[in-house]
């Protein structure tokens, strides 16, 4: 089957306006790609009847030049409310952290309650050393909540009661306090030492 003359100036035109709306639509899905927004971070906690997702209150970069949504303020902070991921007395508690959190130092707060009162306990991992841990609630022990914050390379201004203390580029907290469980009235807080 021979093409008539009508036919082939109809493909000059139609060959080229095709590549060119190929060419398009590459690009542009090209340039959507590079401006869309990475994804957020998100911890994982196997809390023994299952897993959950912690997404931070905030996300920064290391020189805390850029956040998502938004810089965060002291109201901010103080306004975080934690994700429910309740451990029954008796399990363990496995959290790991994405490569966003452990490629840089990190500093997981732990809260117990103890016969004695309230527990805080800090443990700060170096720089690629450590992606998971391992937390234990028991009934002498339990487990309330935990706390996560990648370190920044920016130190705490002048003057703050942080002084000694870089900034965190974001905060993850989870509820962990045990279904039904109710913290006794009066209980102090005492700290335990940094690991």
């Amino acid at each position: 089957m021979a093409l008539q003359d009508r036919d082939k100036t109809a493909l000059k035109f139609l060959v080229p306006t095709a590549a060119l709306a190929a060419v398009i639509i590459v690009v542009a899905t090209a340039l959507l790609v590079r401006g869309a927004d990475e994804p957020t971070p998100q911890l994982s906690l196997a809390t023994g009847d299952g897993l959950v997702h912690v997404a931070p209150a905030y996300w920064c970069d290391a020189e805390l030049t850029e956040c998502r949504p938004h810089a965060p303020t002291a109201e901010d902070i103080a306004a975080i409310t934690s994700t429910p991921a309740p451990v029954a007395i008796g399990k363990t508690l496995v959290l790991s952290v994405p490569a966003e959190v452990a490629d840089g130092p990190w500093s997981l707060q732990a809260t117990y309650w103890t016969p004695q009162g309230l527990e805080l306990r800090e443990w700060v991992h170096r720089s690629g050393a450590t992606f998971s841990q391992s937390l234990e609630s028991t009934a002498d022990r339990v487990l309330l909540g935990v706390e996560i914050k990648p370190i920044t390379v920016v130190q705490a201004p002048a003057g703050d009661e942080m002084t000694d203390d870089f900034l965190a580029r974001a905060i993850f907290s989870a509820n962990t306090t045990p279904k039904g469980f109710e913290v006794p009235a009066g209980t102090g807080v005492a700290a335990a030492p940094t690991a």
